[in-house]
């Protein structure tokens, strides 16, 4: 059997597209959802760009045809749920565990500071790693607080390393600076 004849597909009256706008109940089923200036676009993937994934149409905001099917798709993306768990992790940041911790982190930075410095004076005046006790323990007599761990030459060396490579990492880099601009 043939199709319909032409003259039957000229009778069908050609509907115009439906202009698909921002539907404002969609912020209660996607509470990251935001609109502004005619731009649909996911908030909690703004808020973390290192996390978001770029080719993403809500990162970018989407300006067109609005669809429910490119919420429920980004909704459910990899790259989204890692935004959403980034954003609860901080905010149960004020919890007292996380408190604790980072409290307990920032006396452990307080603690390394001095063995970082003492190891920078044994690298810059060019001492033997073994002084590097000797000299923690005279920060000690001085009254300075610092932990059992990194106090012997391999310590010392952990500290100098990292230094070095930043250090031959900024040579490097201002030395092809200076190639280029002859």
């Amino acid at each position: 059997m043939a199709g319909p004849s032409k003259k039957a597909k000229s009778d069908i009256a050609v509907t115009p597209k439906r202009k698909r706008t921002f539907i404002e109940t969609w912020k209660t089923q996607f509470p990251w959802l935001r609109c502004v200036d005619d731009i649909m676009f996911c908030e909690v993937c703004r808020e973390y760009p290192s996390i978001a994934d770029h080719n993403s149409k809500l990162d970018e905001g989407v300006t067109g045809s609005k669809r429910i099917e490119t919420l429920q798709s980004h909704e459910s993306s990899k790259y989204h749920l890692l935004c959403i768990q980034r954003k609860e992790v901080t905010e149960k940041g004020t919890e007292p565990m996380f408190v604790a911790l980072k409290k307990q982190a920032e006396n452990m930075d307080d603690q390394l500071k001095p063995m970082f410095n003492t190891a920078f004076y044994v690298a810059k005046q060019k001492l033997p790693f073994r002084s590097f006790e000797g000299l923690i323990e005279l920060q000690e007599k001085n009254g300075i607080k610092i932990p059992a761990q990194y106090r012997n030459d391999k310590g010392c060396k952990a500290f100098v390393q990292p230094m070095q490579k930043s250090r031959r990492t900024e040579f490097l880099k201002t030395s092809r600076l200076q190639d280029s601009s002859l």
